[in-house]
């Protein structure tokens, strides 16, 4: 885990192939597979991924490996969790789900997948005391196939759009 936290890929993956404890968590209640997708090492997320490192472990902050792979914009290591049949309903203490940090992102393969799998397009975040979905970031940053996805499935806007664009 620590060979995650202080960006020592090698390592990681080493200890990933000797079969070292793949689910410790530290204080926080983080994973290798948690801190190897916060930490952009990609390759250690997806080996922890094929070794069946616990996949639905949640954290006392950010949620889960789902959450972190689509807010840091590893969408290779979203989708293999997707896949994996990741916790896909879980948020954050901030509100974000893995749909919502994948919108942030502009992963457009991600948000089909989490679409398709029934994710619920209408939970939300607040941001400084507004609350606002996927549907509401996608359009705030202009996200216009991202959009399209999300007015396609019936996804809830917030907040909700005074005038059409």
């Amino acid at each position: 885990m620590l060979a995650c936290r202080y960006d020592q890929p090698e390592v990681a993956l080493a200890l990933v192939e000797k079969e070292a404890n793949l689910n410790a968590e530290n204080n926080e209640a983080g994973t290798a597979l948690m801190l190897a997708c916060r930490y952009d090492q990609p390759e250690v997320a997806l080996a922890l991924v094929k070794k069946e490192a616990n996949l639905k472990a949640e954290n006392n902050e950010v949620g889960t490996a789902l959450i972190l792979a689509c807010r840091y914009s590893q969408p290779e290591v979203a989708l293999a969790l997707v896949k994996k049949e990741a916790n896909l309903e879980a948020q954050g203490d901030d509100g974000k789900t893995a749909l919502i940090g994948a919108v942030l992102t502009n992963q457009k393969e991600v948000v089909q997948l989490l679409i398709k799998k029934h994710v619920d397009t209408d939970a939300y975040m607040e941001l400084e005391g507004i609350k606002i979905t996927a549907l509401g970031l996608a359009r705030d940053a202009g996200h216009h196939d991202l959009i399209k996805m999300l007015e396609a499935k019936g996804a809830l806007e917030l907040p909700p759009r005074m005038s059409k664009e």
